[in-house]
Order: C-alpha cells, then sequence, then structure tokens
C-alpha cells in the first residue's frame, strides 16, 4: 500500500517526505493544511517506516500493520463507497475538454463559456449516467473509479486517433496527388489524340465533300429548270440526294461492256440504270414495257437488253445512239417515271422508264451540248409525239388515275396517281456551324480592332483621344484627322503590318462565313470550318 495513493484517496496533497529519526512523516503543505482543516478533517497519522531509525528504509509489513490498524484502509472504503474523485469546474474542463466537440477541435479549446456549463457539455457528450457524477457549487463529483478510468483511456485514445487521423490523411493527399497528376497526364494525351482525330475527320468531310460537290451541284442546276413543272416524288425532294450517275457500276460490268462494243472502254460513264423501254412487237400486237439497262457516255446513248441464246443468257446492244444525234428530251407534268428521248434522223427516238428519269435529263443534256449537239430542248406535256422507228409515229398518252399507285402503260396510255405538287423544292436544314462561325468571325474582328488600335495609337498614327483615324486598317480605306505622339519609323512599320494582318484575317474570316452560307453540304461530308483566335505580337 502506498501511502501517496492513501492520501490521494482521502483528498489530501502531499507536498513532501521528510525523514525523520525512525519514523517517515507525510507532511501537509500550508495551503493544503489549511484547506485539510477547513474540510472538516481532523486526523494526522504518522506512519514510522522502519523499527532501526534509518533514512531510506522502508518495511512493508510494518507500514501494512500500521496502516490497518489505524483505520485507513476503513477511511479509504468509506470514501470510495461515496463520490471518490472530485475535481474543480476549471480542472476539469481543462483536463477532459478533448472528450467533447463543443469544448475543443483540433486539441484546441474552443468553449466560450463558463466553466460550469463546459462541464456539463463534457459530461452529456459522453452520455455517463446521472448516478455517476454529482455537479457541486464549485466541483464535479464522480462515483466510481470505472467512470474516471473511462474517461482517461477516451482521453489517451484522442491523441492516437487525431496521430492517425493526419497519418491517413497525409496518405490519402499523396495518393490523390499521384492520381491526379496521373489523370492530367491521361486528360493531356487524350486531348492530343482527340486534335489529331479532329484534323484527320476534317481533313475526311473536305475530301468527301470535294468529291461528292460536282454531283450534287449538277442537281442543283438542274432543279431550276424542272421547278412548277413536273409533280415531285419524296426522293426528289430530300436534301441528301446527288447525281451519282454510274449507278450499275460499268467497269466492272464486263458483259455489258462486251456488248457495249470495241469502243466501250475508251468511252467515260456518265449515267448507268436498270430502266424499262417501250417495244413495239409488230404490226397486230400492242405494245409494252421491256427491262433494259440504259448506259450514257460521253459518246453515245445505250440501250442494252438482256436475251436467251441456246438457253444461256448473254446481253445485246439493242440501240446506239451517239450525242450528237441527241435533239431533246420530254417528260410528262405528273407523277410518272417515262422519258422520251428525241435523236435526228437517221436515228429515232426511245421511250423509257426509270425511277431517276429527271437525272437522266439532267446529265444528258450536259452530255449532249458538250458532244456539240446543235440544241438540246427540254418540254414538258401531257401528250409526246415520238418517231418509234426511222419512218413511224406515235403518240403516248399520261393521264391521272388515283387507282393505279404505280404507272401503267397499255396501248400507248400511261395512267398514274397524283404525287408531290409541281412547287415542291428541295429542302436543306440550316447548319448549326453557320452561326457558330458567324459568331467566330465576329470575335475575331473585334480582337483584330482592339489590336490595331493599340498598335496605331503606340505608333502615333491614331489619334489617342479618339477624334479621328488616320489609317483605316479594317476597311482598307484612307486617312482621319487628329494624330497623338510619334512612335519613331519602327513603329509605324509594325503598325503597317498589323494592318495589313488584320485586313487579312477579316477577308480570311468573310470567306469561311460565306462558306459556310453555302447550302450545298452533303450528308456523309459536313464541312467544319474552324477560326481560331489570332494574336500578333
Amino acid at each position: 500500500f502506498d501511502a501517496a495513493d492513501a492520501a490521494a484517496c482521502l483528498g489530501v496533497r502531499v507536498a513532501s517526505v521528510r525523514a525523520c529519526g525512525a519514523r517517515r512523516v507525510y507532511d501537509v503543505s500550508v495551503p493544503a493544511h489549511t484547506a485539510f482543516f477547513a474540510a472538516g478533517v481532523g486526523v494526522h497519522n504518522c506512519i514510522k517506516s522502519n523499527e532501526n531509525k534509518a533514512p531510506g528504509e522502508f518495511d512493508h509489513q510494518r507500514v501494512k500493520h500500521q496502516v490497518q490498524y489505524l483505520g485507513m484502509l476503513d477511511n479509504i472504503k468509506v470514501r470510495r463507497a461515496g463520490f471518490a474523485y472530485r475535481a474543480t469546474f476549471e480542472k476539469f474542463l481543462t483536463r477532459y475538454m478533448l472528450l467533447s466537440k463543443r469544448t475543443a477541435y483540433a486539441g484546441q479549446k474552443i468553449w466560450k463559456g463558463s466553466a460550469l456549463d463546459g462541464c456539463k457539455a463534457i459530461l452529456q457528450d459522453n452520455n455517463l449516467p446521472p448516478d455517476q457524477y454529482q455537479i457541486g457549487r464549485t466541483k464535479v463529483f464522480l462515483k466510481d473509479p470505472e467512470t474516471l478510468f473511462a474517461l482517461e483511456d477516451v482521453r489517451e485514445r484522442f491523441w492516437f486517433n487525431m496521430a492517425a487521423r493526419i497519418t491517413n490523411a497525409y496518405r490519402i493527399g499523396k495518393g490523390f496527388q499521384q492520381t491526379a497528376s496521373t489523370r492530367i497526364k491521361n486528360a493531356y494525351l487524350t486531348f492530343k489524340y482527340y486534335r489529331q482525330a479532329c484534323a484527320v475527320e476534317v481533313q475526311r468531310a473536305y475530301r468527301a465533300f470535294a468529291q461528292l460537290a460536282p454531283y450534287h451541284d449538277r442537281r442543283m442546276q438542274f432543279e431550276q429548270q424542272i421547278a412548277g413543272k413536273k409533280e415531285r416524288h419524296r426522293l426528289s425532294l430530300t436534301s441528301v440526294r446527288k447525281y451519282f450517275g454510274d449507278y450499275l457500276q460499268l467497269r466492272s460490268q464486263s458483259a455489258l461492256l462486251q456488248a457495249m462494243g470495241p469502243t466501250a472502254s475508251a468511252e467515260r460513264c456518265l449515267f448507268s440504270y436498270t430502266c424499262e423501254s417501250a417495244v413495239y412487237p409488230g404490226m397486230f400486237r400492242a405494245p409494252k414495257m421491256s427491262p433494259r439497262f440504259v448506259v450514257l457516255t460521253d459518246q453515245a446513248l445505250y440501250l442494252i437488253m438482256l436475251v436467251q441464246k441456246k438457253n444461256v443468257a448473254e446481253h445485246r446492244c439493242e440501240r446506239r445512239v451517239p450525242l450528237a444525234a441527241v435533239t431533246g428530251a420530254t417528260l410528262s407534268p405528273f407523277g410518272d417515271h417515262f422519258i422520251v428521248v428525241h435523236a435526228a434522223k437517221p436515228e429515232w427516238d426511245m421511250a423509257i422508264e426509270l425511277n431517276l428519269k429527271t437525272e437522266l435529263a439532267a446529265t444528258l443534256q450536259g452530255a449532249a451540248r458538250a458532244a456539240g449537239a446543235a440544241a438540246f430542248a427540254l418540254n414538258w406535256a401531257p401528250t409526246i409525239e415520238y418517231r418509234k422507228g426511222k419512218s413511224s409515229k406515235t403518240t403516248l398518252k399520261f393521264l391521272k388515275d388515283e387507282a393505279q399507285p404505280k404507272a401503267f402503260f397499255k396501248k400507248g396510255t400511261v395512267s398514274c396517281a397524283s404525287a408531290g405538287s409541281p412547287q415542291s423544292r428541295p429542302g436543306f436544314p440550316q447548319m448549326q456551324q453557320e452561326y457558330t462561325v458567324q459568331v467566330q468571325v465576329q470575335h475575331l474582328e473585334e480582337s483584330v480592332q482592339i489590336i490595331t488600335d493599340d498598335k496605331l495609337k503606340a505608333a502615333g498614327l491614331r489619334d489617342r483621344t479618339g477624334g479621328g483615324k488616320v489609317m483605316a486598317a479594317m476597311d482598307g480605306g484612307g486617312g482621319g484627322g487628329g494624330g497623338g505622339g510619334g512612335g519613331g519609323v519602327v513603329g509605324r512599320r509594325e503598325a503597317h503590318r498589323e494592318a495589313h494582318a488584320c485586313t487579312h484575317v477579316r477577308v480570311v474570316a468573310g470567306a469561311a462565313a460565306a462558306l459556310c452560307r453555302h447550302q450545298r453540304t452533303p450528308l456523309t461530308a459536313q464541312r467544319t470550318v474552324v477560326v481560331g483566335p489570332t494574336t500578333t505580337t
């Protein structure tokens, strides 16, 4: 048994221990001694440490016997049966402030109220039962030692928890730093790859547009000739419709090339498609439609038929009309697919039906004019008179019949249902990039104007007060009034170069905007015009 523990249980603060002959006296300091007797304690026990009166010698059995017979253990038991621990409000708050979020944060005291309220906050936040503590006038009383030990354990673990949290935060920070570095690198690599992919895609789109533009331009030029003259179909009005021409891929059709003759390999194919031709078997037999292949080259117009010879199918050239002999074509104003191609003698006309009749008429018109034909007349009539042979003529009539969804040919009469309005025109969607480029051009012009003003002011060629302009670089005009200080020959040359650069930027920006306003944009080749910010230093 330790005397210091006994003194602590009794609530006495031991000031010093001095050896006095044969026994060791536990003296109490004056303040503690005064408080000791003021508390009503009237017992001052002395314990003999050994029988030899020698300093520094401690007999455990002797001391234990004295403590037992002096009744000190009984006093301790009585004290522990009540409230063993007691401390002032300030001391309790100072020692256990770490146990409450309201009194401390990160090991620092943040409580601004009274010590009594701080003690109550600590006891409430630790969920102590009401029977385990009491609050007096100046002190806090704890009943069981286990309660005090629990508070001490929590207080000791607080610092370990703080150290662990700091360590974890540091490790997480290091890991996040590495992750952030990796993400930045990956983002940069992705950006470089995406920039290169965008450049490749823009180049591919431009090449596709350059390849498709002639087919689209030919269609748009021919649209002006057929506007309001013939009922239109949905395929003719779609914005992605192009005049590609060679739909049969003639160079890969050896049978067709062989049927066209030895000169076919030297001719350039302009149009090829499947069709049906009006055939007149004889005098007493009615005409009928027979399947054919129509091929238009830069030299002639071919009609190729498929015949059976000795149980073997072979291609045979039925008609070959030189383009110099083609005089025109006639179509009906209704929604059928017939076209009659007229030819000068000794050739005769041909009446064919195909879905791409307008493309054939447009291509034939351009090819005939290029081949030196006298005149190519494109006519529209509900009744067409043409030569079915070298010396015989016939008439092809067109009638509206809503009961016939598809054109029906019988005895020189074609019955067909109504199609779209002749006033219909192909619709082209407004390109979103046009507005984007216009905004970029506007911002570019504003930035160029600002840069030019600053450069001219620095060179002394523009009035700093805004009174006049000596050189209108943006508008390409002459001078105005006013003048600031001179900037020397170098500054003037730099301002002139800046003005010319700004004028060039404006011309490029205007050309980009005009290109985006062009309505001939193919669906498979979206054009992209990027006008980046330009800064001249």
